[in-house]
């Protein structure tokens, strides 16, 4: 159980982390040419990251309650239950 609240977090984060980034484009904060590496940087490093992460949590809700049918509620309950 000790190794699920980290994944949680790091979803959490990866998800405020991205968030940060999207919104420096619509304040346009970044120069024209920051723009291509920070794109490249959110879209690949960060959302793949959270895919996985989320891939790695659904995971390990369904290894710990064995019946959950995976909604989208049940799924942020169940993920509540584990921290």
């Amino acid at each position: 159980m000790s190794r699920r609240v980290p994944i949680v977090i790091l979803h959490l984060w990866l998800e405020q982390m991205a968030e940060v980034l999207f919104a420096g484009f619509e304040a346009e904060l970044y120069s024209l040419e920051e723009m291509p590496f920070l794109y490249w940087y959110t879209s690949t490093v960060v959302l793949s990251r959270q895919v996985e992460t989320l891939d790695e949590l659904r995971r390990e809700i369904h290894a710990a309650f064995p019946g959950s049918h995976g909604g989208a509620y049940s799924s942020l309950f169940l993920m509540r239950q584990l921290i």
